[in-house]
């Protein structure tokens, strides 16, 4: 500003004249005015109505920012000293990018929060929040005006890992692990967002272990020490479960806090062979003097590292007498000729040739199979017949049950049987039978020469829940059966019948308890007589709602 004007007079300008708006700049911010004064007589002027001058666009500004923030937790960035290109603290919104253009996630993928930043006369802040420990990274974040080109950048930001939140396993147990064996793994002390919390350190950085068997130990084997140290927030070491388990889980807890950390579940191998029943086979009714299959097994080696040898496996024989859970043993001698075991998976035949010992166990050596040997991870199948002893007497019907196995797996030594590494049940305990985790079915034993042996199971039974089997042997060939039921007082109650009947096999019919028109049949005992060919025997059923 501060141009002049010379005014000429009359017929020339008649003393008016305009000022181009070009003439004028105003530059500091606020009401100002113009003034027009005559150069030889100062006293005549005369100033403008105010003018409000507002700053322009931001030109430079200061970005401030802590040098370190804790990952998660809100800051404040600041702008501060925003003018215009004139010196006017000026108004605008800053907005913030990281300055590498990076995504700066945290390891659990949460991302960070950057908010605008509105400056109102020459400063202003906004609330960020960084996830991801790092740092300290160099000018980590800028500032854009989003009108004018001007920019900045923040000084170095560490971001410094939140407080322990939980452990994570980034190496973990193998699937199938040996009892006493290290196990290596690698445990990380964890914030909310997965960061490493490297301040969970030396006495600070102390946690116990404990697993479902609560076996486990820090190495060596024999310790007994449930306490392990993590260094920079790592756990990098060997531990110890002394226990075989099936869905075995480390679990990690912080000493001094409830923050805790799982593996994955893995499988713990000691001695143990998994032995389980296939099917029963075992018929309801024989005749005595026959041979007959009474259950196929499965014997499983869980190792993946050590094979198993077996010598012989140990079947026990018995017999029900009284009410459904009265199992007693009896002497083998007494009731069978011999036990036959046959290798399923890689065929050949063992057997317990007489004279069998005076026990209730019979030692079954296969060591004629084509294979004693049950590989890493692998199984054999076999099949458990015995033969029925002529003449015998003393008890009416039998059952066996697996005893155990005579075997070893080298370096761990002889292996223990059981129904799974996750629920074990016992297996030798001669006294107390129905724990036997297997065992076969009862079957009834008749004499030889009678022509129809008979019963049936359940009985009593109930019609309106259950059927009850009307089990019969047939040694004669016949080919048909029919069972009439009569009442006590000799009613015909219902006819069954079967075609197709084999020769010296058990068979069985079913009847629901219903009478011939489809009815539930009243309480009380019936009689079932079952005839075939020319031979019939009877039993009593009894029917109890």
């Amino acid at each position: 500003m501060g141009t002049q004007y010379t005014f000429t007079g009359t017929g020339l300008d008649d003393g008016t004249h305009d000022f181009n708006r070009t003439l004028f700049t105003l530059e500091t911010k606020g009401n100002q005015t113009i003034t027009i004064y005559d150069t030889v007589k100062t006293t005549i002027r005369q100033t403008s109505n105010p003018i409000n001058v507002v700053a322009g666009g931001i030109n430079t500004f200061t970005l401030i920012a802590p040098g370190t923030v804790t990952a998660g937790v809100p800051f404040t960035l600041t702008v501060s000293n925003a003018i215009d290109a004139v010196g006017n603290l000026a108004d605008g919104i800053i907005a913030i990018t990281f300055t590498d253009a990076g995504p700066h996630l945290a390891p659990d993928l949460t991302a960070p929060t950057l908010n605008n930043i509105t400056v109102v006369n020459g400063s202003g802040s906004a609330i960020q929040t960084l996830v991801k420990e790092e740092g300290p990274v160099v000018n980590m974040l800028t500032g854009d005006d989003t009108v004018t080109p001007a920019t900045a950048t923040t000084g170095d930001i560490t971001i410094n890992s939140g407080p322990l939140n939980h452990f994570t396993f980034t190496t973990q147990p193998s699937a199938n692990e040996t009892v006493d064996t290290n196990i290596n793994v690698v445990i990380e002390a964890r914030d909310t967002y997965d960061n490493l919390v490297t301040s969970f350190d030396g006495a600070a950085g102390d946690a116990t272990i404990t697993d479902v068997t609560n076996t486990v130990e820090e190495a060596p084997v024999g310790s007994a020490d449930t306490t392990i140290r993590f260094t920079n927030g790592e756990f990098n070491g060997n531990l110890v479960v002394r226990a075989s388990h099936g869905a075995d889980i480390i679990t990690v807890r912080n000493l001094v806090g409830i923050q805790s950390g799982s593996s994955n579940t893995f499988q713990v191998v000691g001695n143990e062979v998994l032995v389980s029943l296939l099917q029963a086979t075992e018929p309801r009714i024989a005749v005595e003097g026959n041979e007959i299959a009474m259950f196929d097994i499965r014997i499983e080696n869980p190792d993946a590292g050590n094979a198993v040898t077996f010598n012989s496996i140990n079947i026990l024989i018995g017999s029900r007498n009284g009410g459904t859970e009265n199992w007693t043993t009896v002497i083998a001698a007494d009731v069978i000729d011999y036990v036959k075991v046959e290798d399923l998976t890689n065929g050949g035949i063992a057997g317990q040739d007489p004279p069998i010992a005076p026990d209730n166990f019979v030692d079954v050596n296969i060591t004629n199979f084509p294979t004693q040997t049950i590989a890493v991870s692998s199984s054999i199948d076999l099949r458990v017949s015995v033969k029925i002893k002529s003449g015998f007497s003393g008890v009416s019907n039998i059952m066996i049950g697996f005893g155990g196995i005579n075997g070893t797996r080298p370096p761990l030594g002889a292996v223990n049987p059981v129904n799974n590494l996750t629920d074990k049940l016992p297996v030798n305990d001669p006294n107390n039978y129905p724990t036997y985790f297997i065992k076969s079915g009862l079957t009834q034993i008749g004499p030889a020469g009678v022509a129809v042996e008979a019963f049936n199971y359940p009985n009593p039974f109930n019609p309106r829940t259950q059927s009850t089997n009307i089990v019969f042997f047939n040694p004669a060939g016949n080919s048909s059966v029919s069972i009439k039921i009569f009442t006590l007082t000799g009613r015909l109650v219902r006819t069954l019948s079967r075609s197709g009947l084999l020769q010296d096999q058990s068979q069985e019919v079913e009847w629901d308890g219903k009478n011939g028109k489809g009815q539930v049949v009243r309480n009380g005992v019936y009689v079932a007589v079952i005839q075939i060919g020319g031979s019939r025997a009877m039993i009593k059923i009894a029917v109890v709602k």
